[in-house]
């Protein structure tokens, strides 16, 4: 009965201005201010209430993907938050500045990307010539069975480098930018019958999802010099020209007459899904040529010097410190001049990673990890 009574002489003051009033027409100007003065305030709590965010991005290195809030709890409540990738992982680059990364391999099957040289952004696991990335600094460690042995990665990894050739691999995002953005009956997770969250490595098939880089090995003999040279291209969806969203490559927006057999198209054809810009926007990209919708990059070859009778190449910052048949940089397939990539040998299974504009981390990422599984027996002569 005390609990009832207290809750009964609660009281609830809308005299937001504290006036005390007084008696007659004091008290009656004083009623009114205050019937002025709470609703007034009312509205604009309420505007305020309900008002949108600020929507202009923060200063970062990278895109902004524009997700709802309750998303992000409901993928924390089950356990899968790092099984999607983060916009830092997934967001393109500085246009100008190169971001500087080191990657350590353990054991020969295990890597982990730091940035910066200390702050912990990706780990990938090797089984069966596939790399399982994820966003769990241990992860690799825990891929293994009770002897100690290698197993087959089940979770907590957010992208799967998939060897589909002898020399050549492509790199799946286990989310889309495009079908997840909202709760749709329709995604690529659900495009076949059977398929699960991630890859089945039994059948090479499965939630192949978003595509995000496809990445080809080859040697070239170039003329006048008798040895080989190890050589990348690598093809990504094209960046808009807000420089923060992409052409969105997925099973279910992909059509047959498609140049790449994966890029996805509206209804009319000159129109791609890109993924959200930090505005809420997507952008619409036409374009002119068929391979208007994608990003080529290639090895730059390295040059003859007569002074040292050695081939040599110049790269960037002095961080390829240790000569190794692994060191590589990778241009604009247009533009010979514009390095946008570089991979070496730091020091003992150390290797430096640096990339800018228009790759983005896990890009960059599963560039690096292919030439660690070089098996190129392609050869194109110059």
């Amino acid at each position: 009965m005390s609990d009832y009574a207290a809750r009964n002489s609660l009281s609830i003051t809308t005299d937001f201005n504290n006036h005390s009033g007084g008696d007659g027409k004091d008290a009656a100007a004083a009623a009114s201010a205050a019937d002025v003065s709470f609703f007034d305030k009312a509205a604009m709590m309420i505007a305020t209430k309900f008002a949108k965010e600020d929507e202009a991005p923060q200063k970062s290195w990278g895109t902004m993907i524009k997700r709802e809030k309750f998303q992000d709890m409901d993928l924390l409540e089950s356990g899968n938050a790092r099984e999607y990738m983060s916009e830092e992982s997934l967001s393109p680059t500085s246009a100008k500045a190169w971001t500087y990364s080191t990657v350590h391999r353990i054991n020969k099957t295990q890597y982990k990307m730091f940035w910066n040289n200390d702050q912990f952004l990706l780990s990938a696991k090797q089984h069966n010539g596939m790399f399982y990335i994820s966003q769990y600094e241990h992860f690799g460690d825990a891929a293994t069975d009770s002897g100690g042995v290698s197993s087959v990665p089940t979770s907590h990894y957010c992208a799967v480098l998939k060897k589909t050739t002898d020399n050549s691999f492509k790199l799946y995002n286990c989310g889309c930018e495009g079908c997840d953005q909202g709760f749709s009956k329709y995604t690529c997770s659900n495009d076949h019958d059977g398929s699960t969250f991630g890859f089945a490595e039994e059948s090479r098939e499965g939630a192949d999802r978003q595509l995000l880089a496809d990445i080809s090995h080859f040697t070239k003999v170039v003329s006048g010099i008798s040895s080989e040279m190890r050589c990348l291209s690598v093809v990504i969806p094209a960046v808009m020209e807000d420089n923060r969203s992409r052409v969105i490559w997925c099973p279910r927006m992909c059509r047959s007459d498609t140049p790449s057999g994966g890029t996805p198209r509206t209804a009319a054809k000159t129109e791609l899904v890109t993924s959200p810009s930090p505005h809420g926007k997507k952008t619409k990209f036409t374009f002119d040529t068929p391979v208007s919708d994608r990003v080529k990059l290639v090895s730059k070859l390295p040059s003859w010097c007569s002074e040292v009778n050695s081939l040599i190449m110049k790269f960037h910052g002095g961080r390829i410190r240790e000569a190794s048949a692994k060191n590589f940089m990778l241009v604009l397939d247009d533009d010979d001049d514009k390095a946008v990539f570089q991979f070496g040998k730091f020091s003992k299974s150390k290797f430096s990673l640096d990339f800018r504009y228009p790759l983005a981390p896990i890009q960059a990422f599963a560039i690096g990890l292919s030439s660690c599984s070089w098996s190129a027996k392609s050869k194109l002569n110059n």
